[in-house]
């Protein structure tokens, strides 16, 4: 689908007035920023992003589509929370849904105009040692390239991402 409901009465680009022939429409996630989140326009020839009438919670957009075929997920589950036997129902049921959500054709096919395709599910990794209370997203970023070269989680490159879980009931504080 090339036309969505937020964007099927557009006709010009606002940016360069050039006629839109059809939008590529690329999913972005929420968090705390300055970006809107949802789905996101880019004109096509001219590519340039559309404000669009239905903007949603705020977000940080980090370029590309919710996930195309064949990209690869891990889960990591960060803290000592994760090692009891207590949480291992929760763990599980994290594991079900996002296989369910990341690989399974009966949902992720209903998004397909979306540009969301069928996912790998590599196997979920703990980290034995807790998250500090306070974290930027650079300081997850370093950890995660240090968990990559020490091979503590898969390097999924460019072809996937990590779905990282933080201990529930914990009050973080995430920084700029």
């Amino acid at each position: 689908m090339e036309r969505c409901e937020s964007c099927k009465n557009i006709s010009k680009c606002e940016v360069c007035g050039k006629s839109i022939s059809r939008f590529e429409h690329v999913g972005v996630r929420a968090v705390h920023g300055k970006n809107q989140s949802g789905i996101w326009h880019f004109a096509r020839p001219c590519g340039h992003l559309i404000t669009t009438k239905y903007p949603s919670a705020n977000i940080k957009y980090n370029i590309g589509p919710l996930w195309k075929n064949g990209y690869v997920w891990q889960n990591v589950y960060w803290g000592s929370f994760f090692t009891k036997g207590s949480s291992s129902d929760w763990v599980k049921n994290i594991e079900k849904a996002t296989l369910n959500i990341e690989s399974d054709k009966s949902y992720s096919a209903g998004l397909s105009q979306y540009n969301v395709g069928i996912g790998k599910f590599a196997s979920f990794v703990i980290i034995k040692i807790d998250p500090p209370l306070k974290i930027s997203d650079a300081q997850i970023k370093q950890t995660l390239m240090k968990w990559i070269s020490s091979k503590i989680v898969s390097n999924v490159g460019t072809k996937g991402a990590y779905n990282i879980f933080f201990p529930p009931g914990r009050n973080f504080t995430f920084t700029e």
